[in-house]
């Protein structure tokens, strides 16, 4: 990404990486819908959450980490990485 992200309002944040630390940003659901919109990244319902029942999508996996508050699952898919970080606070 070149250009940064504003993260505004209250917001869901979390680390996103791809192969390793190549590339390495935090987004809200929003932010990497419209990063990626153009990608794959939207397209399968085959994420595995550790510990969790099932596949899911990555909105999904995003929903369910939120739903949940998990914050130490780690959620790998071929060169992506996401972990939910937290709520953004409003100031």
């Amino acid at each position: 990404m070149i250009e940064s992200i504003t993260l505004e309002n209250t917001n869901h944040l979390f680390l996103c990486s791809w192969n390793g630390t190549n590339c390495v940003q935090i987004h809200t659901k929003d932010t990497l819908k419209k990063e990626y919109e153009g990608t794959n990244l939207f397209d399968d319902n085959d994420w595995y959450i550790p510990n969790y029942d099932g596949l899911y999508s990555i909105n999904d996996v995003m929903n369910e980490l939120i739903k949940n508050q998990d914050t130490t699952s780690i959620v790998s898919k071929n060169n992506m990485t996401i972990q939910y970080i937290k709520e953004k606070e409003v100031a």
